[in-house]
C-alpha cells in the first residue's frame, strides 16, 4: 500500500468506507491508481446519473490528496448500533448481506499491532445477526490475511469475551 490517509480524528481512511465533510456531504472512499501509477484512494468525480445513460464510459476519481482531511471524518458507529443494523437487515431475508468493518483498540493485546492487524471485516449473515438460527456466532477475517475465519464472539469484550475481551475501538459499513 504506497498510500496513508487520515481522517481528522487520526483515523485512517480505508477503500469502502464512508467519509464525512464538515458541511454533511459524504462521499464513499474507493481504491485508485494515481497519475504516477502507484496505488491510492478517491471519492468518485463522475456523475453516476451519467454513468447510468453512458455505462461504457470510465469512471473518474479525486484523489484524497486533493482534499483537506482536516474536514473530513470516517462515519464510524458503535457496535451495538451495528449490530441492530445488521439484525434487521437480515430479518427481512435479503438476497445481499452487509459489511463491515470491526477495529479494535491498541490497548486489547500486549503488544501493539497495526491497523490492518486490529482490523476484522464481518458480514451480516453471520448467525449472531440471523433471526431464528440455532447457535450464535460471528466469524471475521482479519485484513491483514493473517487470521481467517475467526470465532470474534468469543473474544469480544461485547459479546461473550467478558471484561478481559477484545476492546472495539469503532466500526463502520463497507460499500463494496
Amino acid at each position: 500500500m504506497s498510500y496513508s490517509f487520515n481522517d481528522k480524528n487520526g483515523r485512517p481512511i480505508m477503500p469502502g468506507a464512508t467519509i464525512q465533510h464538515n458541511n454533511g456531504q459524504t462521499e464513499l472512499v474507493y481504491a485508485t491508481v494515481d497519475i504516477n501509477g502507484d496505488e491510492s484512494l478517491g471519492i468518485m468525480a463522475t456523475n453516476p446519473d451519467f454513468l447510468k445513460n453512458h455505462p461504457d464510459w470510465d469512471i473518474e476519481y479525486y484523489g484524497l490528496r486533493q482534499f483537506n482531511l482536516a474536514e473530513w471524518e470516517i462515519l464510524t458507529l458503535p457496535y451495538a448500533q451495528l449490530k441492530e443494523l445488521f439484525t434487521e437487515h437480515e430479518r427481512s431475508k435479503p438476497s445481499e448481506h452487509l459489511t463491515a468493518h470491526i477495529v479494535f483498540t491498541e490497548d486489547t493485546w500486549d503488544k501493539i499491532y497495526p491497523l490492518r492487524s486490529r482490523t476484522y471485516v464481518i458480514s451480516s449473515y453471520n448467525k449472531a445477526f440471523r433471526p431464528s438460527m440455532g447457535g450464535y456466532s460471528i466469524f471475521g477475517d482479519c485484513l491483514d490475511g493473517t487470521d481467517r475465519g475467526v470465532r470474534l464472539e468469543a473474544y469480544m469484550a461485547e459479546e461473550k469475551g467478558g471484561k478481559n475481551g477484545w476492546k472495539i475501538d469503532y466500526c463502520y459499513l463497507i460499500k463494496e
